[in-house]
């Protein structure tokens, strides 16, 4: 379980140099890329959060 939320972690910090990249490189190509890269970190610690939202409604540990 803790392992998730490290990898959420790393994949929280992969979203933010996913825009950084986006905002400072000045190229259509990697400003799509950093967009997406920000865009599938959201959806994954989205997901990680009703994972766990959804283990904790049915009593899970």
């Amino acid at each position: 379980m803790v392992g998730q939320w490290v990898l959420g972690g790393l994949v929280g910090i992969a979203g933010i140099v996913g825009l950084q990249m986006a905002a400072t490189i000045h190229q259509p190509g990697f400003y799509t890329l950093g967009l997406g890269i920000a865009g599938g970190a959201v959806v994954y610690i989205a997901f990680l959060i009703k994972r766990a939202c959804d283990r904790a409604e049915r009593g899970d540990r």
